[in-house]
């Protein structure tokens, strides 16, 4: 995981496994709001990915389906959904298909489909 493309990102930090979200980045170090208005800082090595599990799709909006779980990006029309297949990693944007297994990816691909949607853990 490189650090400089996590910023607005979740991910867990070792060996407690708290959750962050990255606001800044500064020479193999990663901050994050611990308070209001103050950053603590934590080496980039120990930043470990969340995997993306049914539950957190469910808590996100995705709709299950019998082959996966469905995100509508403009209310209930199909044409304009993405698709999370299940056991493959395999998201489904109109006709392509890429690999995701960790949150940040999530994010980072629901950014470039132009879905400004804060994830929830």
């Amino acid at each position: 995981m490189k650090a400089t493309y996590l910023i607005g990102d979740y991910c867990l930090v070792k060996p407690s496994m708290m959750l962050i979200k990255v606001a800044a980045v500064h020479h193999n170090k990663v901050a994050y709001h611990a308070v209001i208005n103050k950053l603590a800082w934590v080496r980039e090595s120990l930043l470990e990915p969340i995997p993306i599990t049914p539950e957190v799709l469910e808590k996100n909006d995705w709709e299950e389906r019998p082959t996966g779980y469905v995100f509508y990006t403009d209310g209930k029309r199909y044409d304009n959904s993405l698709w999370y297949i299940f056991g493959s990693n395999t998201f489904v944007v109109n006709t392509a298909e890429f690999q995701i297994k960790y949150v940040h990816e999530l994010q980072h691909a629901l950014r470039l489909c132009g879905i400004k949607k804060e994830i929830k853990l």
